[in-house]
């Protein structure tokens, strides 16, 4: 790996959690440590299955800010603002589940409308985030402090091992592929 810059971090994490399991807490604290530290305002947060709490943010958003406040003392990062209305995004599974149905020609009989809204909804929220990330200013890494390589393998790391604790394989599948792009 070796990148001269990087745009955002994005966290993904499930709309309706009211307590962080320790590994969350642990990952989302181990990736603070790791990153350039002009990166933490580049840091966003992005929810899936969202249509359950009808593409509402939900307990996460108290959750993760208590654990930001943690982060603040401990690593003395400006994390003021990461969890805003501006710095959230909203998907929801079932728009992928949909968009495949379609592009198969399967019928999904009555429940087309309810995918077609979660689809709807969804790609707003990837438009807002791919905009959001566009008009951020890249942070230029510097070669001396950390080498990009060991910043980024840390980072791949930290997400797999986080990711493998949870019991769903769809979050480990959407890291290799971005590891995959690199």
């Amino acid at each position: 790996f070796h990148y001269d810059y990087i745009n955002a971090v994005c966290f993904v994490l499930p709309p309706n959690a009211s307590r962080l399991e320790n590994s969350l807490k642990y990952g989302i604290s181990e990736v603070f440590a790791n990153i350039d530290r002009r990166l933490a305002k580049n840091v966003l947060f992005c929810f899936t299955k969202c249509s359950s709490t009808f593409f509402k943010v939900g307990a996460t958003v108290p959750t993760i800010k208590k654990h930001l406040e943690g982060i603040r003392h401990i690593y003395d990062l400006d994390v003021d603002g990461l969890l805003s209305p501006g710095n959230r995004f909203l998907f929801d599974n079932e728009s992928i589940e949909y968009l495949c149905a379609r592009i198969g020609g399967t019928d999904i009989g009555e429940t087309q409308e309810d995918y077609e809204r979660s689809y709807n909804k969804s790609y707003e929220n990837a438009v807002q985030l791919l905009e959001k990330v566009a008009q951020m200013e890249p942070v230029v890494l510097e070669k001396e402090s950390r080498t990009n390589e060991h910043m980024l393998k840390n980072l791949f790391h930290l997400c797999f091992k986080l990711f493998a604790s949870t019991d769903s394989t769809s979050y480990q599948n959407e890291i290799v592929l971005i590891a995959a792009d690199i």
